[in-house]
Parts: structure tokens; C-alpha cells; sequence
């Protein structure tokens, strides 16, 4: 179990495969994002829209909200792909 309270952001790098076909917005879709708490519990931050240029590392930072409840009881992460009817294929990244 890790403390969240002693984080400011959830920060990694995503590279979206090249061959993988854009959804029909324009874009790789909205991946949702959050913190899994002890109980299964989530708290959700900030959705990032998955930008064409991310075909090439593509740094991204969300903040953790510092009065989220139970985010001193942190087990893990969750990244949510919501299509919606967006997509005509898989998304690899």
C-alpha cells in the first residue's frame, strides 16, 4: 500500500503504435485514469485525450487532488479506455 498524500501527480509516458487507425474524431480516444484504493475503492483524475502526435513518446502528468478521500490507502493505478463507438479497431500502445 502506498501513502498517495506524499504525490502531487500520476506522471508516465505513452507511445501509441503507429499502425494503430485514429478514432473517427481525430484523436487516440479519452483515456481515463486513476488511483485504486485499499477496498476497490478509485478516485478518478484529470482524462487525457490521446493526441495524434502520440505516436512518439508522449509525456503525460495529471494531478492527484490532495483532499481526496482514502488516498493514503493507495494499491494501484487504472488506465480506462472508453470507446463509445469511436474506434473501427484496437488501440495499441
Amino acid at each position: 500500500m502506498v501513502d498517495g498524500t506524499k504525490y502531487t501527480n500520476l506522471v508516465f509516458d505513452i507511445k501509441v503504435d503507429p499502425a494503430t487507425a485514429p478514432s473517427i474524431y481525430g484523436d487516440y480516444g479519452a483515456l481515463e485514469l486513476g488511483l485504486v484504493t485499499k477496498g476497490w475503492g478509485t478516485i478518478a483524475l484529470q482524462t487525457y485525450t490521446v493526441p495524434l502526435l502520440a505516436t512518439n513518446w508522449t509525456h503525460v502528468v495529471r494531478p492527484i487532488n490532495p483532499t481526496a478521500a482514502n488516498l493514503d490507502k493507495i494499491v494501484g493505478v487504472f488506465f480506462k479506455m472508453w470507446s463509445n463507438g469511436r474506434f473501427t479497431n484496437s488501440l495499441s500502445f
